[in-house]
Parts: C-alpha cells; sequence; structure tokens
C-alpha cells in the first residue's frame, strides 16, 4: 500500500509505482529518493540475471533507500526479486541505508547523499516519521581522498590479476582463478563507484555493483553483459557469489576460457583507469572554478 505517499505533492512516474510498492511492502520503508533513469533490454542482463528472457525495453531507475529498521540482508532478497520479476516492465538498482546512518556519516560520505536528498528526487516518505535534519551541509567532493581510494583499489585489483597468471591450468584451479578474478572486478567496482558517486556500497554482490556502475557509464556492460552468447556462462560463473566459488565443485575453464576471462579483467582496469583520470581532472577543474 502507498497510503504513505502525499501523492498531491509528489510527482512519481507511474513504472515507478509497482517497484515503489514491493519495497515498501518488504521493508519498513522511511523514505525513497530517485536520483537515475535509463531504458535497457532485459536480453542484456541475461548473463547475470540467469536465463534468457525476452528482449523488451524497461525503465530502470536508481533508488536511495532509507529504513527505519535494519535489514542485514534486505536488499540481496529484494534487488533478486525486483530484477527477476518478469512481468514487470521497471526494474531498479536499491542503495539501501537506514536513517540513523545519515547521523553517522564520515566526511568523505556526505557528498553523495548531500547531491541527492533534493525535493524534487523524492517519490516516497512516510508521513507520520519525524526526520532529523542532516547533521552537514553543502560538503565538497573528496578528491583527494578519492585519488587514495582508487590508488589502493586499482593495485588491490592488479594483485588478484596478477595472481592468476602462475597457475597451473588445470581443473582443479578453475575455482581458483575464478576467485581472483572475481575479487579483481569486485575491486574495480568499488573504486569506479567511490570516485564517480562518492558513495560506499555496503553490499557487494558482483551483479549488484554492476548494476551501480552502470549509472554513470557503459564500460561493464561493453565488457560483461554486451557480450557473445558463447562467452556467458563464463560472466556467469565470474559473477556468481564468491561463496559458491569457494564451496562448489572445482570449476572447469578452458585455456580459451580462461584467456577470455584475463583479458577482460585487464580490459577492465585499463579503461577503468582512463576513466578514473578524466573524472578526478574534472573534478579538479570544477572545484578550481568554484573556488575563483
Amino acid at each position: 500500500m502507498l497510503h504513505a505517499i502525499p501523492k498531491e505533492s509528489l510527482q512519481i512516474p507511474e513504472a515507478l509505482l509497482p517497484i515503489i510498492t514491493r519495497i515498501t511492502n518488504y521493508l519498513d520503508v522511511s523514505r525513497i529518493y530517485c536520483f537515475g533513469k535509463r531504458q535497457f533490454t532485459k536480453q542484456q542482463n541475461s548473463a547475470i540475471f540467469k536465463e534468457d528472457k525476452e528482449v523488451t525495453l524497461a525503465i530502470h531507475y536508481d533508488l536511495l533507500v532509507f529504513t527505519i529498521k535494519s535489514y542485514p540482508s534486505g536488499i540481496a532478497g529484494l534487488q533478486d526479486e525486483i530484477a527477476t520479476t518478469s512481468n514487470v516492465v521497471s526494474t531498479a538498482t536499491l542503495f539501501l541505508h537506514r536513517e540513523i546512518h545519515l547521523q553517522q556519516l564520515r566526511d568523505e560520505q556526505q557528498y553523495f547523499f548531500y547531491s541527492i536528498m533534493k525535493p524534487e528526487n523524492l517519490v516516497f516518505e512516510q508521513s507520520n516519521y519525524y526526520f532529523k535534519p542532516l547533521p552537514f551541509s553543502n560538503p565538497k567532493i573528496p578528491i583527494n581522498n578519492l585519488t587514495e581510494v582508487w590508488k589502493t583499489r586499482v593495485e588491490t585489483a592488479r594483485s588478484f590479476i596478477a595472481a592468476v597468471k602462475p597457475i597451473t591450468k588445470s581443473s582443479a584451479s578453475g575455482s581458483v582463478i575464478i576467485f581472483n578474478l572475481h575479487q579483481a572486478a569486485e575491486q574495480l567496482c568499488l573504486g569506479l563507484i567511490a570516485v564517480f558517486l562518492n558513495y560506499y556500497p555496503n553490499y557487494y554482490h558482483l551483479p549488484y555493483l554492476f548494476s551501480i556502475c552502470a549509472h554513470f557509464t557503459d564500460l561493464v556492460s561493453d565488457l560483461f553483459i554486451c557480450i557473445p552468447e558463447n562467452k556467458k556462462n563464463l560472466i556467469g560463473m565470474l559473477t556468481q557469489n564468491v561463496s559458491y566459488i569457494r564451496k562448489e565443485k572445482p570449476l572447469v575453464l578452458t585455456n580459451e576460457g580462461l584467456y577470455f576471462l584475463e583479458n577482460t579483467l585487464e580490459n577492465f582496469l585499463n579503461e577503468s583507469n582512463k576513466l578514473v583520470a578524466q573524472k578526478l581532472k574534472n573534478d579538479v577543474e570544477s572545484q578550481i572554478k568554484i573556488n575563483q
């Protein structure tokens, strides 16, 4: 039910209403902000979200969701449900946080929330909840911090990729290779998200990180989603939950499959470096103009 939404004051796209209903039925929500909207074909996501689906255009939303209670695993089940529901023409990536977290943000985390929590982005609000004012105002992009964050993430990713190269290509080594490359992809995604959104996710499932990256770049789609059909099973192995990679029976990789994944991750690292360098350069130039 959507009784808490003051419809006279909020402009809510019709395609977004089923998503809001599903979220508010699943979680004790205080407010929701919509800060991104794009079209995609469901077929493009088939490498990540299991079986192929019809090629149908859908609207994808980026939603900052605040809850009153704590839901340690809430985003996992809800995100999967939204992503795999076939009778809905809209999907969403959720950025899930408790209201209390707003009072506990570190300096480098403030810009993301401040830039999104605008009246024009509000699509749901619990009318009987008392909202504390934000404990900060007009935070700046923490450029120096982001530079260090990216440096750490990219070097960690580089180490995981390098660790794969000397591994003997045998049936028993597939899981080790996939684990290392999965970790590399995760590190790069986290670094990109920090630099482009000033955001630090609290949920690390790789398909989820891919969906966040899609908010600001097509790179992930180009490398991991819009790929030949005969490569999609390899990406499916890469993006599965890391605990499954460890526990499942040994994964078997052919040399061709191994080289494809290695090359994909190396391309991801190199192209990400270029994107980040340009983004940080733009941020510095923007900051100089503001200070003049």
